[in-house]
């Protein structure tokens, strides 16, 4: 039996939270050894389905079965603590089980709420404000276009290289990489085409009619916006590139490149858009000459 890393995600984020509704009510190694034997029920409980492949729906039907993180946290504190010097188990390597337990200090109170990197929660733990009162104020910020993606890929940053190393979770730096370069290269290469398009008409207006490109005015209105719809779609196409690429909850990582499709696509119809326009200005000029 096989664990996907989504699956894992999944499971980290709920040790993650009982471990923080233990935080300040037991010792450290008390808290250590019940997160490590949680880890170990839920892994031997996926072990019993007997499937070759688990599905996301199976990971989620057993953490439900375990309850919010707050009532199973309440389950572990009512039962009694083992020896101080009990062997700790871990789930089995076949299982492709996190290395380590998830960090249990200074992580947000998400509850039941669906996230993404809990930026969001982080902060209302440090502000005390609601986590739903921050969520809407990155919604209304979300407004002001990439900048809000910029600034929250900022935040979670700030949030990562906060924590021990032993603790980050596992984010593939290569994969972000690529997954931005290669938003790049469309990008680039979709701006440079229109561009070269353009020149291979007007080259070719001037060597068959022995006449320069007209100036078209409104008609050539993408030679005025071409860059500050590449420089726009390159800011707001990196930073969804970026979290596209990391292991967000709930699919969201999926939902975000289908995102960042459709601004590649939008991209390319507004340019298919501005040179057709070129074409048409053109073309009426053309008529113009030759009905003088």
């Amino acid at each position: 039996m096989k664990v996907t890393q989504r699956q894992q995600a999944l499971i980290t984020r709920y040790i993650r939270d009982v471990s923080i509704q233990l935080e300040s009510k037991v010792r450290a190694d008390t808290r250590e050894r019940g997160l490590v034997r949680l880890q170990t029920h839920i892994y031997r409980s996926l072990e019993a389905l007997a499937k070759d492949v688990v599905e996301n729906g199976d990971v989620e039907a057993v953490l439900a079965r375990l309850g919010a993180p707050r009532r199973r946290a309440e389950a572990m504190l009512s039962t009694q603590a083992p020896p101080k010097n009990a062997p700790e188990r871990s789930a089995p390597a076949k299982y492709n089980a996190p290395a380590q337990t998830p960090p249990p200090a200074r992580r947000p109170r998400t509850g039941d709420a669906p996230v993404w990197l809990g930026v969001c929660a982080f902060y209302a733990e440090r502000t005390g404000l609601e986590v739903a009162a921050v969520r809407w104020l990155a919604l209304l910020m979300g407004l002001a276009g990439p900048f809000a993606i910029l600034a929250y890929l900022g935040g979670y940053a700030l949030i990562y290289f906060d924590l021990d190393q032993r603790h980050r979770p596992k984010i593939d730096a290569r994969h972000i990489a690529l997954r931005m370069a290669g938003a790049f290269t469309i990008t680039l290469a979709l701006f440079l085409g229109a561009g070269w398009f353009k020149a291979l008409v007007v080259y070719f207006h001037r060597e068959w009619l022995h006449m320069p490109a007209p100036y078209l005015g409104g008609w050539d209105w993408l030679d005025a916006w071409a860059a500050s719809l590449f420089m726009g779609v390159l800011l707001t196409g990196l930073p969804l590139a970026a979290l596209s690429a990391m292991p967000l909850a709930n699919a969201w990582d999926q939902s975000l490149k289908r995102v960042l499709q459709a601004v590649l696509v939008l991209y390319a119809a507004g340019l298919s858009l501005g040179v057709a326009s070129f074409l048409v200005g053109l073309l009426l000029d053309v008529a113009r000459q030759f009905a003088a």
